[in-house]
Order: structure tokens, then C-alpha cells, then sequence
């Protein structure tokens, strides 16, 4: 390959990388931002690292990126100043870790690509193959958000490019290899893979199923994919019966989660769910309509009308879509959508290899990379307002939590605080870790006396089920001599939170509030006079 393909093959990585960049550095610290998924996936990665399977979350399952967590945290640490333990370290620096692992996690991506490209390059001998494939984890709005944050959903283009990898060499290799026992149990390990990263790959297990032809290699494929899943999702075959209650649940319940009605789908919602996902995805729809089509059209032109290989890749996409439209509709998120996005560059290329054979023309003046070029410049284009909306967001909204953050940061630090959250945190990364303690399953009492230690005086009370929460010792200020901050969330839940924690408060005590920010409506006050029963 000459220099110059492999710089064309470093331009959709390049982009990539640059995005996931920018977008890591304007998102700023994920504890002030939101717990979840972040804060979710750390303690999981935390308790991997400790040798630790019996995992709190094993829902996604997302277990990749857990065990990359594990493996970056105890890198990472390799580079500390070894002065305390590694659990120490890490829960005292929640955020540095994490920040650490998003770069992590976009640059094993951006490899990924840059090799994508390569292998595709060298199996179609097309550079516009090769950089469409390249795209697929740009072809969601989604990605735009996701890239600075620690999701499972990032890792989704790994497997789908691999699955694309291998029906492009079944396409452009000799018929009488295309269905063997090989390509079997190398679609069930892809399909294994995806599924260990997020159960909305589930869709897609389905075009293997129609690409192989012969039921035995059916037979490996399917044994290989459920058995390598229960391999690579090794906390979900732990607790097992927990996964399967998990799956009963999303299956019978109409709501998010598993919640909801028990009456499997919510009519009233399909419409105008398929609606929102139809005007967020337009370009997408339009290709497998075209893809559709084309398929119906060449198949009664066809005089023996037997599907040939191009017809049944196509035919899998088509029924991947259908059923991973049907599970977002069922239960929206967008997110749940990525998986069949990732389709979008496979799905252009068979439209272009079904199209190439019917004028020599079409060959002769290279319309299909103009036809891609065309596609992919108008597309992304379409894209910079999501970005520039994107970036104006994460800007305003550092700009605005930064006050808060800073102030806390200047009160002493023997302070007794009490931190009332609303929807996003607090600007101290109590809360972060307290919801990440919530899902540290049967890891609860090993990661206590470590967060005591480092937050002996930090109470969080929960506006939502009132109760008051803390790892240390219980809360004791009656006659106290340290000082004593109360953080709110929202100014309006002074009254509420005083009312419920009453019995906590000396019988006659002033507050002064020292800190007030306009923007968020947040605020702090400093316990300044408390008079001893």
C-alpha cells in the first residue's frame, strides 16, 4: 500500500481521535456531570481489578469495557506515586481515572479503524470501501455526546466492523469457501463479542443466521455465539438467575429498565417512538429503503430466483433493522439504535455492488466513489450544528457548575458536609461515588473502611427517598467544634432537607449561606452558631 492510501486511511481515525479529544476536554470532570453510566462502570472496573466477579452491574452487561477499565486503573497506578493502596489512590482520585479511561477507550478505537481500513482495503482493493467502513462510528448523532463519556455504546463499532470485514472477504473470495465451519464460528465469536458490550447487539445475530446456508455450520455459528458469550460475559454466568430475571423483565414490561406495565408493548407509544427515531435517522432509512428495493427488484429479474450471497447479506441487514426498530419502539432510547447505524457503510457498499454489474459504464467512470464521496460530504456536513450544539452545551454547562466547584474546594477540610443533589450531582465527588458505591453489589463492605477513611464527615441526604447517607461514622453535631457546610442542590430544598434532618441539628442554631450561584439556583451554608442542649 502507498503512502498515499495509508494517509487516506488516517483520516477518518485522525477525525475521530481530534473529536473524541475535544469533546473529552470540554466535558470536564464526569463527577460533576452525572453518576451514570460513568460512576456505574467504575466501581465495576474497581472491583475487576480486585479480582472481584460478583459484579453489582451486569445489566448491559458491558462487560469489555469493564474489564478495560480494570486493566487501565491498574495501569494507571503503575504511574502513581505509590504512597497509599490502590483502592485509596483510585476512590480518591474517582475522576482522574476515569478521565484516563475515556482517552483510553476513544484510542482503542481510533487503532481499530486505522487497521479496519487496511483489512478492508486489501480485501475489496477499493480506498472508498475501505474509508466508508472506516465512518461507521461516526454515523449516529449520539457518538457526538458519547465519545467524551464512558459507555459500552462506544465500543459497538468494533464488532459490527468485523462482522462487515468478514462478509466483505466472503464476497470477494471464491464460492466455494464462502459457507464453512470457519466463517461459522468466526461470525458466532463476533457475535458473542458484540453481545458481551451491549444486549441491543442481539438484533444482529441474526444476519449470520441467513448468511450461512447450511444448517450444520447454522448449528456452530449458534453454538459458538451463546457459548462464547457466557465466556466473554463472565460476571452475567456468575449470577446467571439475576441476568435471566433481568431479561424476563425487559421482555414482559412495557416500561424502561424492566419497569412498567406487564403488557409487553404500549401501542400508544409505537407510532410516535418510530416517528422521533425516523426524523433523527433519515439518511439511514433512506439507504435501507434503496437497499430494499434494489433487493426486490434484482430478485424477480433473477430467472432462477435463488438468493445469491450479495442478496442474503442484504436480506440479513434488512430483518436486523426491522427487529432492532422494533425494540427501540417497544422501549425507547435512542442509544438502543447504534447497533443497526453501524450497518449504514456495509448497506452502501452492497447497493453499489448490486448496481456496479448492470452497465460497464458504472465501473468505467467510478460512480460509485463519487456516489460515496457525494453521501459521506453531504452527510457530515449535516452534522457540524449537532456539534456546535453539542460543544455550546458542554461549554455553558461548565461554565456554570465551575462556581460551585471551586467554592467547596476552598472550605476547610475537616468540614462536616452535608451535600443535597438534585438531577446532575454536587461539585464534590461524594456523590459520584456514593451512587457508584450503590452498585457495588457484594462489594459493599470491602470498599466501606476505604471511602470512610476518606470521607469520615460527608453526609449525603436523598431528596427522593429521604435518607441520609455516609460511609463513616454517624452524624453527630450537636456539639461539635468543626465547622458545618450544607450543600444544596437547588435552593428550594432547604426547607425539605432542615424539616427531615432535624433530629440531627442542635435545638437552636443559624445558618449564613456563603455561596449562591444564579445561574444553577445552588447555594451553601455554613452552620455559624449552635447552642448545646
Amino acid at each position: 500500500m502507498d503512502s498515499k492510501k495509508i494517509l487516506l486511511l488516517l483520516i477518518a481515525p485522525f477525525a475521530y481521535f481530534f473529536l473524541g479529544s475535544y469533546i473529552h476536554q470540554v466535558t470536564g470532570l464526569f463527577s460533576l456531570r452525572s453518576a451514570d453510566p460513568e460512576y456505574i462502570y467504575f466501581i465495576s472496573g474497581l472491583s475487576i481489578a480486585d479480582g472481584k466477579f460478583m459484579l453489582g452491574h451486569i445489566d448491559n452487561p458491558g462487560t469489555p469495557l469493564q474489564v478495560l477499565a480494570a486493566l487501565v486503573f491498574r495501569g494507571l497506578y503503575l504511574f502513581r506515586v505509590h504512597q497509599v493502596p490502590f483502592n485509596e489512590d483510585i476512590l480518591a482520585n474517582a475522576d482522574l481515572y476515569l478521565r484516563v479511561l475515556n482517552l483510553v477507550l476513544t484510542g482503542v478505537v481510533v487503532v481499530f479503524m486505522y487497521y479496519v481500513g487496511k483489512i478492508a482495503y486489501r480485501i475489496t482493493n477499493s480506498i472508498s470501501y475501505a474509508f466508508l467502513l472506516q465512518l461507521s462510528p461516526l454515523f449516529t448523532n449520539i457518538i457526538f455526546g458519547n465519545i467524551g463519556r464512558i459507555t459500552p455504546e462506544n465500543l459497538i463499532p468494533i464488532p459490527v466492523m468485523f462482522l462487515s470485514l468478514l462478509l466483505l472477504k466472503l464476497i470477494y473470495q471464491p464460492e466455494e469457501e464462502e459457507d464453512s465451519k470457519k466463517h461459522g464460528i468466526w461470525f458466532g465469536l463476533i457475535s458473542a463479542f458484540g453481545l458481551s458490550i451491549k444486549l441491543t447487539y442481539f438484533p444482529i445475530w441474526i444476519i449470520p443466521l441467513i448468511v450461512i446456508k447450511t444448517w450444520r455450520n447454522k448449528m456452530w455459528y449458534s453454538l459458538t455465539a451463546i457459548g462464547s458469550f457466557f465466556v466473554m460475559a463472565f460476571p452475567v454466568t456468575l449470577q446467571i438467575h439475576i441476568f435471566w430475571g433481568w431479561i424476563k423483565g425487559l421482555f414482559l414490561h412495557s416500561g424502561q429498565y424492566g419497569k412498567g406495565e406487564s403488557n409487553i408493548l404500549k401501542w400508544e407509544t409505537i407510532v410516535p417512538n418510530f416517528r422521533y427515531l425516523w426524523n433523527e435517522n433519515t439518511y439511514f432509512f433512506c439507504i435501507i429503503l434503496i437497499l430494499l428495493a434494489v433487493l426486490i427488484i434484482l430478485y424477480f429479474l433473477r430467472k432462477d430466483n435463488s438468493f445469491t450471497l450479495l442478496q442474503r447479506i442484504s436480506l440479513g441487514i434488512l430483518a436486523a433493522t426491522a427487529i432492532q426498530v422494533a425494540i427501540v419502539c417497544k422501549q425507547f432510547e435512542f442509544r438502543y439504535f447504534i447497533p443497526a447505524l453501524m450497518l449504514l457503510p456495509l448497506s452502501v457498499m452492497l447497493i453499489m455492488e448490486f448496481v456496479r454489474p448492470l452497465n460497464t459504464m458504472i465501473s468505467q467512470y467510478k460512480i460509485p466513489q463519487v456516489v460515496i464521496v457525494l453521501f459521506v460530504s453531504i452527510y457530515f456536513t449535516n452534522q457540524l450544528p449537532v456539534i456546535h450544539s453539542l460543544s455550546e452545551h458542554l461549554d455553558q454547562e461548565q461554565v456554570q457548575k465551575m462556581p460551585a466547584l471551586h467554592y467547596m474546594q476552598t472550605i476547610e477540610k475537616d468540614a462536616i458536609k452535608f451535600l443535597v443533589p438534585g438531577p446532575y450531582g454536587c461539585p464534590t465527588p461524594e456523590y459520584a461515588l456514593m451512587c457508584s458505591y450503590g452498585w457495588s453489589g457484594r462489594q459493599h463492605e470491602y470498599f466501606k473502611p476505604v471511602l470512610a477513611k476518606l470521607f469520615p464527615d460527608t453526609y449525603i441526604y436523598y431528596p427522593w427517598d429521604k435518607t441520609v447517607n455516609f460511609w463513616g461514622r454517624e452524624p453527630s453535631i450537636k456539639q461539635t467544634n468543626k465547622p458545618v457546610y450544607i450543600y444544596l442542590e437547588n435552593e428550594n430544598l432547604k426547607e425539605t432537607f432542615l424539616a427531615d434532618t432535624k433530629a440531627l441539628f442542635p435545638e437552636k442554631y443559624e445558618l449564613t449561606r456563603t455561596f449562591f450561584n444564579e445561574a444553577t439556583n445552588e447555594s451553601v451554608y455554613r452552620l455559624v452558631k449552635a447552642v448545646s442542649e
